[in-house]
């Protein structure tokens, strides 16, 4: 938890607060005593008192909420004879000389304040599918046998239910790509692309059908469609793309499955 102080009132540190993900702390301690610091206007010495957390009364009620929620204070931390406040609406703020023990006192004191936020989620964890490679966040595979485009892209299903030709579709996915094929290439080996049927040298992504827009081609590539023939798209050991036609060629299948994220 990062702690910061100023001295400020807890209606002000309220109305500051909203909208934002920081919030007056709603559990609280600390190990270290404040004082005031700086110039101002004179603050009233009540106790050792501050800073404010988040839980605040309900009119003149001796009920407390938390601010934030609204909800119903139900573990209480008071100090002895709490809360016994005169004034309503009053604010809850830890009592630094009596082990933080909780005080109520008049919204409108300039106090030293606690903030929380959210923790940072724990970075995700990838696996891959059995039989395939974890390269980064993305999951590799190649078939040992050459096949024809369409044997390819069964092949690779049949591997694990998200298994298929790799489309890629991002930069850092070439790259990744690119690092799996500088250990792993067999040779030139089919990926997910094919022609547009009736365009000449427009591919699209096999499952998707979004454009091939990521990838750089060998020189010369791709090729005047001369034969009629629907051609798909392979890939270089050093990365680079070329299409052939689907059936004329048996290359490897370069395949790729969806990570397992936990």
């Amino acid at each position: 938890m990062h702690v910061t102080f100023f001295f400020v009132s807890f209606f002000s540190l309220i109305l500051a607060s909203k909208g934002r993900e920081i919030d007056p702390a709603q559990v609280a301690s600390s190990n270290e005593k404040t004082s005031q610091a700086g110039t101002g206007a004179p603050r009233l010495p009540i106790y050792d008192a501050g800073p404010w957390i988040g839980g605040k009364e309900v009119a003149d009620s001796n009920t407390f909420t938390w601010a934030s929620t609204n909800s119903t204070i139900q573990n209480f931390n008071w100090a002895e004879g709490r809360p016994n406040s005169a004034s309503s609406n009053d604010g809850i703020a830890l009592d630094c000389s009596l082990e933080f023990k909780w005080i109520d006192l008049d919204n409108s004191m300039e106090l030293p304040f606690l903030c929380e936020s959210p923790p940072n989620p724990p970075a995700p964890t990838y696996t891959c599918p059995e039989g395939f490679d974890l390269v980064g966040k993305f999951c590799f595979a190649t078939g040992s046998e050459t096949l024809t485009w369409d044997q390819a892209q069964s092949y690779c299903s049949s591997l694990t239910g998200t298994g298929k030709l790799v489309e890629i579709q991002t930069d850092e996915e070439m790259e990744q790509l690119k690092a799996y094929l500088a250990d792993n290439c067999l040779g030139s080996s089919w990926i997910g692309a094919e022609q547009v049927p009736g365009a000449d040298n427009v591919f699209r992504w096999a499952s998707t059908r979004r454009l091939v827009t990521v990838g750089d081609w060998d020189v010369a590539q791709p090729e005047p469609d001369d034969d009629g023939n629907q051609d798909g798209v392979g890939v270089i050991c050093d990365g680079l793309l070329y299409d052939w036609g689907k059936e004329q060629l048996h290359l490897y299948p370069l395949c790729e499955a969806t990570p397992i994220v936990t």
